[in-house]
């Protein structure tokens, strides 16, 4: 009885989806770019929602900082490869990046040695220290990037 609303519903969906899809795809290197800071973001939610909301979770932050610094550090080791110069179409990277290269860099390796600090705090049994080492994290290692570097939505 509900098929006529489930398809409209499903051909709204694919009428949307096609005017979505008329803008290009990411591709290459800022597709690739775009799937590992998905993947840092999923882990950061991931440990958000352990700390504050799915208390049951706790133990698995340890887990995620381990795979939160071990992308952080794959990244910093790439970034030449992941950033190369001017690759900002279908992308939010601003031309900062390459502009100030240098300064893009420090902050990749802030967020490594933040990354490294939260993962050692998430070894321990201090749900408060794992949070305040979130939160820096957060702020001052994804932040420098996302602040500076980082088209707005």
């Amino acid at each position: 009885m509900h098929r006529p609303i489930t398809i409209a519903v499903l051909v709204a969906t694919l009428l949307a989806a096609g005017a979505v899809g008329a803008q290009e795809e990411p591709k290459g290197v800022v597709a690739y770019r775009i799937a590992v800071m998905r993947t840092l973001g999923a882990q950061m939610m991931a440990v958000k929602t352990a700390l504050t909301e799915s208390l049951e979770f706790v133990d698995n932050v340890k887990w995620h900082a381990a795979v939160i610094e071990d992308a952080a550090k794959a990244m910093q080791a790439q970034l030449e490869d992941l950033f190369p110069k001017g690759s900002t179409e279908n992308s939010r990277a601003l031309p900062t990046i390459w502009q100030k290269w240098d300064d893009f860099a420090a902050a990749t390796d802030r967020f490594v040695e933040l990354a490294g600090e939260f993962r050692k705090v998430a070894e321990g049994d201090d749900d408060q220290a794992m949070l305040a080492a979130f939160a820096k994290l957060g702020k001052k290692g994804c932040g420098a990037c996302h602040e500076g570097f980082r088209k707005k939505n």
